[in-house]
């Protein structure tokens, strides 16, 4: 099939799909002017699913991926407890850098629990630790920017 014969056959059409739906129609329209042999059902069909991927919009694709993020999401574990077993007694050093900077942001704010995993007898402990090495001076109060 020659290039003429392909734009006759198919023609290009105008429309707005979107860059996902673009990219199936560049697809489309470049691999049957390569002169790859397909069936009109096959071509069909690639078209319908140009079509349907058009009609999502921006804000529900990204409430799907919201909801695929969140099936996904795995259960957080405390990680100062090992194995369910609360050591006692509770304590966080406060004078552990290492371990408080992943507890809190980069404004200086202490991350809650559902961010961490911690549990809430240790999100106490990180409380008053993170308090501690803030009155010493070894962890900002709030952000140098």
């Amino acid at each position: 099939m020659t290039d003429y014969n392909a734009q006759l056959m198919f023609p290009r059409q105008q429309t707005s799909v979107g860059p996902i739906g673009q990219f199936f129609h560049k697809l489309f329209y470049d691999k049957t002017l390569r002169g790859q042999a397909r069936s009109q059902e096959s071509l069909l069909s690639i078209e319908g699913e140009v079509r349907l991927m058009a009609t999502i919009s921006k804000s529900d694709l990204k409430k799907l991926r919201k909801r695929r993020a969140r099936l996904k999401k795995k259960k957080m574990v405390c990680p100062f407890t090992s194995g369910g077993v609360i050591p006692r007694p509770v304590y966080v050093d406060y004078k552990d850098m290492k371990t408080l900077k992943g507890l809190i942001d980069r404004e200086g704010r202490i991350l809650p629990r559902r961010r961490t995993g911690t549990s809430a007898l240790y999100q106490r402990a990180v409380r008053t630790a993170v308090l501690r090495a803030r009155f010493i001076g070894l962890l900002p109060y709030v952000s140098d920017d």
